[in-house]
Parts: structure tokens; C-alpha cells; sequence
């Protein structure tokens, strides 16, 4: 079912209105107009000041007196301000504001021909000032919404709920200042109590003279369904009241913030846990509940920073969601998880961060984005840094820079875009392009598996038959490692003996010859996706770039003894050999 709405006036700005609750797939505004108080109709016989009851209005021989209803309750709008426009043609020739009499009627008003429900509204007045909203609502065929509820909820933290009248018209709200509004439409039972208890709290935000008191009315309404339990009636949704809440907080002050924290954070929790429940599918409800950990980033008030108290209570509750995550990796639950850890970094809540990202147990997953891996290894890093494991943390940080560096960064006003400069910031010892290398790491490179070449081609692939397990954490090190020593690794020309690790060989050890030249033929060794070893352009397949099977073999050789004989101590190495993925062709797969 589709809704429209009209007559929506705000002095000064207008907002257009929108669908909140899901039963109708759009809705338009028009014919909107701005209204101010007295009248301002061209040529309309209208009255220029508040009329009384008794007052008669206009000729002819038709008389219009409408009642008029409390927008809550029903009863008759009694001994109260209410505003009457009268149309014709669809243009409004007739205003008037005046007091109802003790029966909730109107002003008598005279026409030269009979009115029909369309042809008039008569609206009751909520609140003072020069700005004012209302609407009259009405189905796509013309048909008036009657009965229908509705929430108008303004930017200064105020809000009115009420329901319309026959004639699909709102209540007139009248609010000191010009400001924005939105419109909400409600399912509610016009005889509920529930409701009209709910009503008679909300609205007197109304009554507000600042954000502190608007924040508790909607604390009160609040307790109120606290009471109830979860049988009691429901009006707007309690989400939206909870965003409100911190709104109101925001725009309050600091200690204002501190103090509505923890409460907000559990009550949000709660209802996206109710939200989420009603999900069969695992990951959506997962979503549902850590959607609310956006509350940060979206209420980021204060010139950007967010109380100390509030950060606390939300992560407080994040650490108890974050365990739910799937299990399978790195997914884009936890990618959204890590962002928000690297969002309490950059706002200065370093324990706050570590404590969510040790919560969601990011370290222990694995991605096949590399630079989300890189993220989650630099992080680790941060923490374990904070732990005082500074060699653990020299290590992640590393490997987050070698994995970096081997997936191609992009470009950004000719220099090199770095997506861990949080990171280098905050532990600048080992900056991009840098990696620091143990023992343990140059040791397990010493160990690896150089197979024979295939197609005449310089392409030693690395490991044995099954090659390596490229996404685990410990040929990660050996890359780095085999990086190192092919660019930084020393050793003297001479007679070596080695293992020849088998791979097809036929042999456990051989005795291979290192010439200087053949120790500079070396240095043009490349890394290929830590997978191979390779001499020469692998985008040419040009029979220049072929050798035949004794020189492939006697490379082979070289590069073994190489990488088991070389000298690198420990320490800090520019990440040189290893070639991202974007500067070569797939020429060999």
C-alpha cells in the first residue's frame, strides 16, 4: 500500500517526510505550502485575529461548525487552540485560528455551497511559536488515512505522536524556532491505553526548554516500557527512541553523554538482540547485532571525540557480541569489526580497541584479502606491543609490511598509498617498505625445497610436489626470509656443499661451485608470489629467455646453495625481491 501526504507547511524549511514502518513500498509530498500565523490567503475571507467560539464566520446559506478531537485521546478538543481552513477548488479561501468551546467546536463558519470532508480542515494547535508542521495524509485513490498514527519528530530533540482524524489531518504543531521535522506513520489501536500513556510522555517534550530536559522525557518513556515488560504496547521503535537518546546527549554536553552511556548501550543491545532473533539466517542476525557497534562512528560528537564513558559501555557490550562471529576466517563481519577497532585507535581509545579486538579473536582467522590480513597483523602487532611482547610485535608488524608491499599499493598523487599509516604512526620503528627478520625466519629458508624447471624456463618453483602452504603464517616468515637473502645476503665465491632437498633431484647432496659472476647472476633472482624463484622477464616467451636443461639445473643448484649458505644476521631489511601481483602476466599458469 502505497501513502501520500499533503499541506505538510514548516515555516522556513521543509523536509520531505518519508515511510518509516515498512507496510508501504513509497510515499510523495505535495501541494506543499508555508503557513504562518493570522492569514495570508489572496483575496480569502478570513479573520485576522484569534476568533471566539461563539464568533461567526463568512456568508451564505451553508453552515460549517466541525468538533474537533484531542489527537490523543479522542475526547473533544475542549476550550483549546485549533486553526480552520476552509478550501475551494483545492485552494484555500478561508483561515482562521480561534478557541474551541467547551464541546471542542469551532467558530461558526457560513459558505456559498455545502463542504465536504474535503473541503475543510480543522486541526487542533500544539505548542507556540512561528513555526509550524502539519499534514494531512491520504491513500493513492484520495481516500483520507483516518485514524491513522503518526510521529512527528523534530531536530531540536522534541517530538509530538497522536493519530489523525476523519479526514486524514494531523495535529498543527506550533515550535519557537524555524527547524527540519520528520514525519513517522504508526500502527497503533486509537482505544489502546498503552499508547495514549506513551503519548502523554513523549509529547511533553514539547515543553522542553533544552536538550537535558527533552533527554528525559524520553528516559521516562523509557522506564515506562522498563515496567511494562515485554507485553506492554509499543508506539514508536525503541531503537529510534535510543538514537534520540544519545542525540539529545550529544547536544547536551560531555558529562550529560557520560551519564545516559551505559544505559543506552544496554537498552540498544537488548532490542538488536530482539531484532536479530526474529532473523533465521545466522549471518544476517549477526549482522543485526553488531550493526549497533556503528553507534561511535555515528554519534561521534564533540569535536570528534567521543566520552571516555560511552566508549567504554560499547565496548563493554561489543566484546560480548564479537565472540558470535562465524568461524570461517577473516569474513566481512570481522572486516567490519577491525575497521571499528582502527576507528577507536584514530580517536586516541588504544586499550579500548585492543580489548574489542582480542574479544572477536581476530588474530586466529585468515584472509584472502591480503591487505585485510596485513590489518589484522598490524593490529596484533599494536597489541602485543601493549602487552610488552616487543619481539612478537616487531615480527606482525613485519609481515603486515611484506604484505603490503607484495599487493601492489596503489598509486596516490605519485607516491605510494599506505593502508597501515595508523599503524606506522603509532609504532614507527619499522616504517612501510621495511620488515625485521629473526633467526628462526632465515633458518626456515635455509630448509626449502627448490624444484627443477619446467619449459626451458628460469622458474624454480619452491616446496615439494604439493608446494607450499602459501597462506600460513609460517611460510609467510620463510618469504620474507628467502626476500632477504636474495637481495641482502652475502657469501664468498667458492666450493659449497649442499642438500639438495630431493624434489625430483634423485639426490640428498651435491657440491656446487659460486664464481663471482656466478654470485652476480644472483642478485637478478626474483621473488614470484612467494611461490618460485625466477631469472629473466616473465612476461617474454621469447626463446632467448630459454635455457637448456643442464643450465636450468646448474641454476637451480646455485640458488640452493645460495639461500643455505648465505650470510643475513638478524635485523631490518628492505622488502626488495618480492614483486606484487599486478607487475606481471600469469605467461607460466
Amino acid at each position: 500500500m502505497e501513502w501520500r501526504w499533503r499541506d505538510i507547511a514548516i515555516l522556513g524549511r521543509v523536509k520531505r517526510a518519508e515511510r518509516l514502518d515498512g507496510d508501504a513500498k513509497s510515499g510523495r509530498a505535495a501541494a506543499l505550502a508555508l503557513l504562518a500565523a493570522g492569514c495570508f490567503i489572496a483575496g480569502a475571507a478570513c479573520a485576522q485575529e484569534p476568533v471566539m467560539p461563539d464568533a461567526i464566520v463568512g456568508t451564505g446559506p451553508h453552515v460549517l461548525r466541525p468538533v474537533i478531537a484531542d489527537p490523543v485521546t479522542q475526547e473533544p478538543w475542549s476550550e483549546k487552540r485549533y486553526r480552520l481552513l476552509v478550501y475551494r477548488d483545492g485552494e484555500a479561501v478561508l483561515d482562521i485560528e480561534g478557541d474551541t468551546d467547551a464541546g471542542g467546536r469551532t467558530a461558526t463558519v457560513r459558505t456559498e455551497r455545502p463542504a465536504d470532508e474535503a473541503d475543510f480542515s480543522a486541526r487542533p494547535i500544539i505548542g507556540k511559536g512561528t513555526s509550524k508542521a502539519q499534514s494531512r495524509i491520504s491513500y493513492p485513490n484520495g481516500e483520507p488515512s483516518a485514524h491513522r498514527g503518526y510521529l512527528l519528530a523534530f531536530e531540536d530533540g522534541a517530538a509530538f505522536l497522536g493519530i489523525t482524524d476523519a479526514r486524514g489531518d494531523t495535529a498543527e504543531v506550533h515550535r519557537p524556532r524555524e527547524m527540519q521535522v520528520e514525519l513517522q506513520f504508526l500502527h497503533l489501536e486509537p482505544e489502546s491505553a498503552d499508547w495514549h500513556e506513551e503519548a502523554a510522555i513523549l509529547n511533553r517534550s514539547l515543553a522542553a526548554g533544552d536538550a537535558v530536559q527533552a533527554l528525559a522525557v524520553y528516559q521516562e518513556l523509557l522506564r515506562l516500557r522498563e515496567r511494562r515488560g515485554a507485553d506492554g504496547g509499543r508506539t514508536v521503535a525503541t531503537g529510534w527512541l535510543l538514537d534520540r537518546m544519545v542525540q539529545l546527549a550529544l547536544d547536551a554536553d560531555a558529562d550529560t553523554l557520560e551519564r545516559v552511556a551505559d544505559d543506552y548501550v544496554v537498552r540498544k543491545a537488548h532490542h538488536a538482540a530482539r531484532e536479530a532473533g526474529r532473523m533465521e539466517d545466522e549471518r544476517d542476525r549477526l549482522a543485526a547485532i553488531l550493526a549497533l557497534l556503528d553507534i561511535v562512528g555515528d554519534n561521534g560528537g564533540n569535536g570528534g571525540q567521543v566520552p571516555a564513558g560511552f566508549v567504554t559501555a560499547w565496548v563493554e557490550l561489543a566484546a560480548e557480541l564479537a565472540p558470535q562471529l562465524p568461524e570461517e576466517g577473516i569474513g566481512p563481519l570481522r572486516v567490519e569489526v577491525l575497521g571499528l577497532c582502527e576507528r577507536l585507535l584514530a580517536d586516541g581509545h588504544t586499550e579500548a580497541a585492543i580489548r574489542l579486538f582480542n574479544s572477536a579473536e581476530l588474530g586466529r582467522g585468515q584472509s584472502r584479502d591480503s591487505r585485510d590480513r596485513a590489518r589484522i597483523h598490524a593490529f596484533g602487532a599494536l597489541a602485543a606491543r601493549h602487552r610488552g611482547e616487543t619481539r612478537l610485535s616487531r615480527r606482525l608488524l613485519s609481515q603486515a609490511n611484506y604484505l603490503i608491499a607484495t599487493d601492489s599499493p596503489a598509486d596516490v598523487d605519485g607516491e605510494k598509498y599506505d593502508p597501515l599509516s595508523l599503524y606506522h604512526a603509532l609504532m614507527p620503528e619499522l616504517p612501510q617498505g621495511m620488515m625485521w627478520l629473526d633467526e628462526d625466519q632465515i633458518e626456515s629458508a635455509r630448509h626449502v625445497c627448490v624444484r627443477p624447471a619446467e619449459d626451458g624456463f628460469a622458474f624454480f618453483l619452491l616446496g615439494d610436489e604439493e608446494g607450499p602452504d602459501i597462506d600460513s603464517e609460517a611460510w609467510l616468515g620463510t618469504r620474507q626470509a628467502i626476500d632477504a637473502l636474495l637481495a641482502h645476503g652475502t657469501i664468498e665465491p667458492g666450493e659449497y656443499r649442499v642438500e639438495a632437498r630431493g624434489c625430483g633431484s634423485g639426490r640428498a647432496s651435491m657440491d656446487v661451485v659460486l664464481t663471482e659472476d656466478d654470485i652476480a647472476g644472483l642478485e637478478d633472482a626474483g621473488l614470484f608470489l612467494g611461490i618460485a624463484v625466477y631469472f629473466g622477464d616473465l612476461q617474454s616467451t621469447s626463446e632467448a629467455e630459454q635455457r637448456s636443461e643442464a643450465e636450468l639445473e646448474r641454476l637451480r643448484a646455485q640458488v640452493i646453495a645460495y639461500l643455505q649458505q648465505a650470510v643475513l644476521p638478524e635485523g631490518k631489511y628492505g622488502i626488495v625481491k618480492s614483486i606484487p601481483p599486478g607487475d606481471f602476466k600469469m605467461r607460466l599458469f
